[in-house]
């Protein structure tokens, strides 16, 4: 129910009331980097950190709620069989989900299971 009151559309006063969680130092900057047009791996290059570090800041803020633009980081033709096949494999590791979908990145599939699971996606 959280997740569907963060839709500004649906619930525009409701959605102003929401206090997200805080973010960690390093991912709070990704974000002013990320609004400010920042590619991942620019933001990996000015940070001076590796673009795994980065991808973890993108999810954190897909999690925490300040990021879900899925669109802008997985093909829209592949959530409707991932979100089929893992709602029959929830709880298995990342590596059979990549078997099964490797022309995704483990970024983009976790990406993907943080969409399903807060509600934001689905096929």
């Amino acid at each position: 129910m959280i997740f569907d009151i963060e839709s500004k559309k649906e619930f525009p006063l409701l959605s102003k009331l929401i206090i997200l969680p805080s973010l960690l130092n390093k991912t709070a900057l990704s974000y002013q980097q990320l609004t400010q047009g920042l590619s991942m791996e620019e933001m990996a290059i000015a940070q001076d950190v590796k673009l795994n570090t980065i991808e973890d800041h993108i999810l954190e803020l897909f999690i925490k709620g300040y990021h879900q633009n899925y669109q802008n980081y997985i093909p829209s033709d592949t959530v409707k069989n991932f979100e089929i096949f893992y709602l029959d494999h929830r709880g298995e590791k990342l590596k059979v989900f990549k078997e099964a979908f490797n022309e995704l990145s483990y970024f983009q599939i976790k990406l993907i299971i943080v969409g399903i699971e807060r509600g934001d996606i689905y096929a």
